[in-house]
């Protein structure tokens, strides 16, 4: 499994013995991607604005004004709805990639970073996917799927 890039996660299911011998695909790759990553950028993107407006009541000197706070207010509740929507989305790649695991039967699963390979188009909106996607985070909660199922070991 890949994560990053275009998808939240790319998985491949691969079978072949631990002596050496070649791993042969088995099942065509699986492009694990939310319905509510379009929402997370565009929360992003609103907090961006809200933020932009803070700045400028800042440079205008009104920095302790009942505006600015009522901003300030909107802006981090605006935030900790990112927060939440990423780390919804993050459970459920977690729990769609152990289901994918789970229906293949897969004893091991085997992540890997291909982050040194420049995908075409992935500037803007992708690239800042790809930086805040919290890899450890997701990891870690495979980890606790994995472990709990017991069918399935992570490596």
């Amino acid at each position: 499994m890949d994560l990053g890039v275009k998808k939240q996660a790319t998985a491949v299911v691969l079978d072949g013995s631990e002596d050496g011998q070649e791993k042969i695909q088995i099942a065509p790759p699986a492009f694990v991607d939310h319905h509510a990553k379009d929402k997370l950028f565009r929360v992003k993107a609103d907090a961006e604005g809200i933020d932009s407006r803070l700045a400028e009541l800042r440079r205008q000197g009104k920095g302790h004004t009942e505006q600015f706070a009522h901003i300030l207010s909107e802006y981090r509740r605006t935030r900790r709805k990112e927060r939440r929507l990423r780390d919804q989305i993050q459970h459920d790649v977690a729990n769609q990639l152990v289901w994918l695991a789970a229906v293949h039967e897969c004893e091991t699963i085997v992540l890997e970073s291909l982050g040194q390979l420049e995908a075409e188009g992935t500037g803007g909106v992708t690239a800042w996917s790809i930086s805040t996607w919290a890899h450890v985070k997701l990891l870690q909660l495979l980890g606790t799927r994995v472990t709990s199922s017991g069918s399935t070991s992570r490596r």
